[in-house]
This record gives C-alpha cells, structure tokens and sequence, in this order.
C-alpha cells in the first residue's frame, strides 16, 4: 500500500505552515513526490504505512521550506535579524545524508523517524 498525498490533509498537520496561494496544492505534490525519491512509498517499503505518511509530510515540509531559501544558502538556520537584514547558518555536523536532512527541524524530525528503518542486525 502506498501513502498518497492530501494537500488539505497536510495543511492540517502543520497548521498555519504551508498557507494558500504562497503553498499552491501543485508545489506541494511536486515536493511530495521528491520526497518520495527519499522515502520508499512503494508496497514494498519497509516502513509502515501509518509512520511513513508523517515521514513522507515531514519530508515534504522539508523540501518546501528548503526550496524557499536563496539557492546559495546551505544549513540550519541559527540566527536572524531585520534591521539591515543579516542571518547566521550553521553546517551541520554530520556525515552523509543526514547533514541535508538536519537543515530544518521537519527533516531532523523525519530523520529521527526513520532511524528504526535505517539500522540492521547482523544474524550469524
């Protein structure tokens, strides 16, 4: 089973985050289905489907708010001002692809989430 994408449904899940028109439903479903190239939403995914729908909204939210910065601007964000604008960012520390992952606070909570679904044991 796969999740498919709300717009409405997202909306309620992140209130007041993603308001029309500046988060048209279009954008949304594009960046869910970028983030569907990170998540596995196939039947075959080893996620769950309840976790994986707020993992793949999560990821979505994600990939919004990134796509909303200056192109230029890599990391989490750490400070900001108005007066003179100015803005203080911060490389994660992190290998990988975590260190994309925790430019946002919905990537590091999608990150977390997918934890359990990024380990593995080793049976002998």
């Amino acid at each position: 089973m796969i999740v498919e994408f709300s717009p409405a449904k997202f909306r309620l899940t992140f209130p007041g985050a993603f308001p029309e028109p500046e988060y048209p439903d279009l954008s949304l479903h594009a960046s869910f289905n970028r983030a569907a190239m990170q998540i596995d939403n196939t039947a075959g995914s080893e996620i769950p489907v309840d976790p994986r729908e707020m993992i793949l909204y999560l990821a979505t939210a994600h990939i919004e708010t990134i796509g909303r910065r200056d192109p230029n601007m890599v990391g989490q964000i750490v400070s900001a001002g108005q007066g003179s604008t100015n803005i203080s960012i911060s490389a994660p520390v992190a290998i990988g692809s975590e260190a994309w992952w925790l430019q946002t606070s919905y990537g590091q909570e999608a990150w977390q989430s997918t934890a359990p679904y990024r380990s593995f044991l080793w049976v002998e």
